[in-house]
């Protein structure tokens, strides 16, 4: 099976927004009481940020309407300005737009091709 390099970092990106939906399915309660929950958080949200920079140029151009720009941003927020991090933002971000955005990169074909074993 041959697939496009590219497509490790959608599921990178997936299975980043799986893991912060466990993580808002414990509670803002349980985020807001718990660093080592908000550092998990902030971790999968800098994986989602950087994953979307390595997605293909065509891809982001063809779902432009998808918050890539933004995934970014918030990204290096919270790898560069670490102290200034808006956690309501970032709860609202996790619990609203990531699960959309998931579901969005999901429905994208992996373009992968079935061929014989070629030796």
């Amino acid at each position: 099976m041959l697939c496009d390099p590219r497509r490790r970092f959608i599921d990178d990106i997936l299975a980043a927004a799986d893991r912060l939906a466990e993580i808002v399915e414990a509670g803002r309660a349980n985020y807001d009481a718990n660093w080592l929950v908000r550092s998990a958080a902030e971790r999968q949200v800098e994986i989602i940020g950087e994953a979307v920079a390595n997605l293909s140029d065509e891809l982001r151009t063809r779902r432009s309407d998808l918050p890539f720009r933004q995934a970014r941003a918030l990204r290096n927020i919270i790898a560069h300005d670490y102290g200034d991090i808006d956690h309501d933002l970032l709860w609202e971000t996790m619990s609203t737009s990531v699960p959309q955005f998931a579901e969005a990169l999901a429905a994208i074909p992996s373009r992968c091709e079935y061929q014989d074993d070629v030796r």
